[in-house]
């Protein structure tokens, strides 16, 4: 039966997920107004995307490829252990920026923006596209924004927010799965790691992944035909 429907066209896959609450006229609105930015961004500015995620101790088994009849175990680890990372990624170079904090929340999402700002000290305007997370929205976000713009006129950071429940529309998720991918899947570590709470780049352990191509900034981000 299987040999029959290869043989048919069929092969079998999950499918896309849609969020429900996807407002589509929302999501075409962001898509041309992306676009739009992408078409007239001048040399002086740049576009980011940015958001968190939450790599846990315990081991995330995965499907794999492996030899027919083999056995696949992996030892499992106990605790619930996680990290917060906090990052973004130019499309347009690859170069991402990445800070590890506590907890994830308005102080973090300010801290990002400082590295972000100090990541390109010579560009004019930096477009930063977020998520609809509370934490993107608090009011001390806003507070430091005017803050930034008293201290220097022109502040150099704008925020921009993708469409509920788009996900797909944030090309940051691909590098995370790059990284889940490398880092996180199949993986048995003895000891919660411990990383020193700095600022970092996970650019070249990032490009190995075939999700991970920096696309052009004059094209939109890929979107799952069913989320169309």
């Amino acid at each position: 039966m299987i040999a029959l429907l290869h043989r048919l066209g069929f092969e079998y896959r999950k499918p896309d997920v849609i969020a429900r609450k996807l407002d589509e006229a929302k999501q075409a609105a962001f898509i041309a107004s992306y676009d739009k930015l992408l078409n007239s961004l001048p040399d002086s500015e740049t576009v980011l995307f940015a958001d968190a995620v939450h790599p846990t101790h315990a081991v995330q088994p995965v499907g794999c490829w492996a030899p027919e009849g083999e056995k696949l175990a992996i030892e499992q680890t106990s605790g619930r252990q996680r990290i917060n990372i906090h990052g973004a990624v130019d499309l347009e170079t690859g170069q991402t920026r990445t800070i590890e904090v506590e907890t994830v929340d308005a102080v973090s999402t300010i801290r990002l923006l400082e590295a972000i700002e100090a990541l390109y000290p010579m560009l004019a305007l930096i477009h930063v596209f977020l998520d609809n997370a509370r934490d993107h929205h608090a009011k001390l976000v806003q507070e430091w924004l005017a803050q930034e713009w008293l201290a220097r006129p022109g502040c150099r950071i704008r925020l921009h927010f993708i469409p509920p429940y788009c996900p797909h529309l944030n090309p940051i998720e691909r590098l995370w799965g790059v990284m889940h991918k490398h880092v996180t899947h199949n993986k048995c570590y003895a000891a919660s790691p411990v990383a020193p709470r700095r600022s970092t780049s996970m650019a070249a352990a990032g490009r190995g992944g075939k999700a991970w191509t920096p696309t052009s900034r004059r094209t939109s981000p890929p979107i799952p035909a069913a989320c169309r």
